[in-house]
């Protein structure tokens, strides 16, 4: 922002305590209000997760080490165990679900300006079009 960005698009906030964790820190490095001379400078990026092989490839792409992470293994093996004990529809639902509360996590947000949806997959876009935004 200080170099004369307007906006700064975030990685997907895959791991919900390390993103608020990271927000945070933001805020502070720039005094308390993130925004320095722009209004509402963030654009958060949202992955629609559908599987675990789906959270595995976003945790991979985002430089995320899962096996270094607490929170990624916790986050991984609790989607593998519903992905593995729960009939299709119902882990369809669930990680609908997820990205929901995901979205409403970003939107109370401060400063954030608006979202970018990353479904990836065709699974992803049905999910996305799912979310009656």
């Amino acid at each position: 922002l200080e170099a004369g960005a307007t906006k700064v698009v975030t990685q997907p906030p895959l791991l919900r305590d390390a993103f608020l964790r990271w927000f945070e820190e933001c805020d502070g490095a720039l005094g308390g209000t993130l925004t320095g001379t722009t209004p509402d400078p963030f654009l958060v990026g949202v992955p629609c997760i559908t599987s675990a092989n789906s959270l595995s490839f976003w945790l991979e792409i985002c430089g995320v080490r899962a096996q270094d992470s607490e929170e990624a293994m916790a986050a991984l093996g609790d989607l593998r165990r519903r992905q593995d004990s729960m009939a299709p529809r119902d882990f369809d639902d669930f990680c609908l679900e997820r990205t929901r509360e995901l979205v409403e996590l970003c939107k109370g947000l401060p400063h954030v300006s608006g979202l970018h949806f990353m479904p990836v997959t065709a699974k992803g876009y049905k999910q996305l079009l799912s979310l009656d935004l």
